[in-house]
């Protein structure tokens, strides 16, 4: 059963306790992102990610900002213009139908998004067809635990699922890592072939 971000809830994203457990510039360097690299933010909300990842990768490197709500991508489009970024993508997508190309992306970047899902399965597969041949892919989601915050327990995955999932797809060098008591990171090659 999925549960669904609020948009209403939008100011969550950006706040002082996310920034404190989830630092973004650290976060998204630790899963591997570099300079001119093509990065998607998959389910990138109103760009917690995204412009941090915008500038690790400079003006070389490129930003697809994913999300299937309007309301969020207003607000990353407003960014764009005020702070005059021009690497950064945004894209409204369809939760299986991410509408960019098959191998265009070195690093997708998913952050408490996999639990939102419908079908596991197809959602990693349509992340595996952006990916370039040796792309990586990072997911941040919710431990299966009961928690001041986030979602109920009941609609987080645990890890396994999700390790399981990308195994099953073809993914290699899996690997789960804990990140504190309420998230896990888990990141994986696409096979070349």
């Amino acid at each position: 059963m999925e549960h669904k971000f609020n948009p209403e809830n939008k100011k969550k994203l950006f706040s002082e306790f996310r920034k404190k457990i989830l630092p973004a510039r650290r976060t998204l360097k630790e899963a591997g992102l570099k300079e001119e690299m093509t990065f998607a933010d998959v389910g990138c909300g109103n760009g917690y990610f995204t412009f941090p990842a915008s500038e690790i990768i400079g003006s070389k490197g490129r930003v697809f900002a994913l999300d299937i709500s309007s309301e969020l991508l207003e607000d990353i489009n407003t960014r764009i213009k005020e702070e005059n970024k021009t690497n950064i993508e945004v894209v409204k997508t369809e939760e299986n139908n991410l509408k960019i190309a098959k191998e265009s992306v070195d690093l997708a970047f998913s952050c408490n998004v996999l639990h939102e899902t419908k079908d596991l399965d197809l959602f990693l597969k349509e992340v595996k067809r952006i990916l370039k041949p040796e792309g990586r892919i990072a997911i941040i989601d919710w431990e299966k635990v009961d928690s001041d915050f986030g979602p109920p327990k009941e609609h987080r995955l645990d890890k396994s699922v999700i390790i399981n999932g990308l195994k099953n797809i073809g993914f290699k060098y899996v690997k789960a890592k804990i990140l504190n008591k309420d998230l896990y990171r888990i990141t994986a090659l696409k096979n070349k072939i």
